[in-house]
């Protein structure tokens, strides 16, 4: 990160923490040198409860059931984050169908079968959470309460198609 990046950085973070943690400041500023982007965003997001400006781009993160959340950069695109996918019980992975070394033992903890649904029950996921971070960056109200309940509908289909 360049001098100017961090300045702006620093900046927008003193703009939205103010007086209230007056001398700190040697402390916070040294802090603030050593975070990345990333890392300084989710202090952002912590100290304004969700939204925040830098370098005159409004940036936001929308927290959703299921451990939905949606990062807005505020040029029009964004990330997004779950915990719905099903990870591979023997190495974590999401999409591993049972080439990892612990799913070759004797005794797997999963078939072949279950390690491919499971794999399907994922693509499907990331279909939804695609669809919703599209209608997010497209200004979507997301958070609406008949919104939600068509992801939960969506996410319970998901389970009930590939079981």
């Amino acid at each position: 990160m360049n001098e100017t990046t961090r300045q702006r950085m620093t900046e927008a973070f003193w703009k939205h923490v103010g007086p209230s943690v007056e001398g700190y400041g040697d402390a916070i500023n040294m802090l603030l040198r050593l975070l990345t982007r990333q890392q300084f965003d989710g202090v952002l997001e912590h100290v304004t409860g969700g939204e925040w400006e830098v370098a005159g781009t409004r940036r936001s993160t929308i927290r959703l059931r299921h451990g939905i959340r949606i990062h807005l950069d505020g040029q029009g695109g964004g990330q997004i984050e779950d915990k719905l996918h099903e990870p591979c019980p023997s190495c974590g992975e999401p999409y591993c169908l049972l080439d990892c070394d612990r799913s070759q033992a004797d005794d797997p903890p999963e078939t072949g079968d279950e390690a491919r649904l499971r794999v399907e029950y994922n693509r499907a996921i990331d279909g939804l959470t695609s669809l919703v971070l599209a209608h997010a960056c497209a200004g979507v109200e997301v958070k609406a309460p008949a919104y939600l309940e068509g992801i939960e509908t969506a996410v319970q289909a998901c389970g009930n198609e590939l079981s």
